[in-house]
């Protein structure tokens, strides 16, 4: 059974147990737990492995109200309309061979291979041959980057994006600025074994969970490689460092915010990059940060949710009492996309998109084949 007849039949499965009665939510991810495979990859020589599934705790039923569940479960749809640019037409995403970057959409003449890394005036992927392929918003394409089988991930403030170039006997980073078609900086890792983030569902990323400009933010990298997060910063002149303590083994980082598991299974600790509590909540450590670290968007016990990282306190998204929501992420600024599959129409989906602040989301246009998009890497 390949990935869409998994994906495919989690829905159905979904589907069928949110008939009356409604489901028990906490039996749906427990379900999803036993199917999830954590992805390690023991260096760039199995980097291009297509790591596709179904992640723990991707699938969430959100039934909310104590009224009777209806025989059918309405639409995916969501009418709210969201104020400003943050809306599906604010949503950045790949399907059918098309890119789609806020309101524009521009047709892919090859493939799309990895996760989007979203940039500020474009977006970038992988070609599945090793070139980082650059999408500008004004329409035209550049290749910028070669031997990277894990593809890029970006800084959506700057014009600043990020590879793992592999030389043939070891690994480099690359830090590189779009706009001035400019190397920033590059640091040989050796033979470094590299893994993914644990949460990442969809095509290839590197396992890159923050990029900063250094003006805006601070001027670095954070990496997983080793079983540890590691540090760069082309700025200083110093090689990528490894960092000790309780900050070891994040699941995100977001700015000054670091995202660990705990307490609990389905806890998750905010820290700042001190080690000093900020907050906690209860929400799974199946989400992700923002790039400015102020929100954490995930799964809790009453529905999908922003996180305030600062209090710890967990709002619901505006989505319908029945939504399936799966890849969470973030596009640019407080945009939360994720993947809606119509739990009405077999394989059918769409993008959904959230503003954080409003907690109002709304679908962009149905693709055919919901298990083709393909949304941004997680170091937004």
């Amino acid at each position: 059974m390949n990935v869409d007849d998994k994906v495919r039949a989690a829905v159905e499965q979904i589907s069928r147990s949110i008939q009356p009665p409604v489901a028990d939510p906490a039996g749906i991810r427990a379900r999803a737990h036993q199917t999830s495979r954590r992805r390690n990859l023991a260096g760039l020589g199995i980097a291009a492995a297509m790591l596709l599934g179904v992640s723990s705790g991707v699938w969430y039923v959100a039934g909310r109200g104590d009224g009777p569940a209806p025989a059918t479960p309405p639409s995916t749809t969501h009418g709210s309309e969201i104020p400003g640019t943050e809306n599906a037409q604010g949503a950045i995403w790949y399907a059918e061979g098309v890119l789609h970057d806020g309101a524009q959409s521009v047709p892919v003449e090859g493939k799309v291979a990895t996760n989007l890394a979203v940039v500020a005036h474009g977006v970038l992927y992988g070609d599945g041959s090793g070139n980082v392929i650059y999408q500008r918003q004004d329409g035209s394409t550049a290749v910028i980057g070669e031997h990277a089988p894990l593809g890029p991930s970006g800084d959506p403030t700057s014009d600043v994006v990020v590879w793992f170039e592999d030389t043939g006997g070891g690994v480099e980073l690359v830090v590189y600025n779009v706009a001035k078609d400019l190397e920033l900086g590059r640091e040989n890792l050796g033979a470094l074994d590299l893994q993914p983030p644990d949460a990442m569902v969809g095509l290839l990323q590197p396992p890159v969970l923050w990029v900063g400009d250094g003006k805006t933010t601070q001027a670095a990298v954070y990496f997983l490689a080793k079983g540890s997060l590691w540090r760069y910063d082309w700025t200083s002149g110093a090689g990528a460092r490894k960092l000790d303590g309780e900050l070891s083994s994040p699941l995100d980082v977001g700015g000054d915010v670091v995202a660990v598991a705990g307490p609990g299974n389905r806890g998750m600790t905010f820290k700042n990059l001190n080690g000093q509590k900020l907050s906690s909540a209860q929400v799974e450590p199946d989400g992700a940060l923002s790039h400015d670290g102020r929100y954490y968007v995930g799964y809790a016990p009453d529905g999908t949710v922003v996180v305030d990282t600062a209090t710890g306190e967990a709002r619901p998204l505006d989505l319908g009492p029945y939504s399936l929501v799966l890849s969470l992420t973030w596009a640019r600024g407080n945009t939360v996309v994720g993947i809606e599959p119509d739990i009405n129409a077999d394989g059918k989906g769409s993008v959904v998109a959230c503003d954080a602040v409003s907690l109002r989301c709304r679908n962009g246009p149905q693709v055919d084949n919901f298990t083709d998009i393909v949304l941004p890497t997680l170091s937004g």
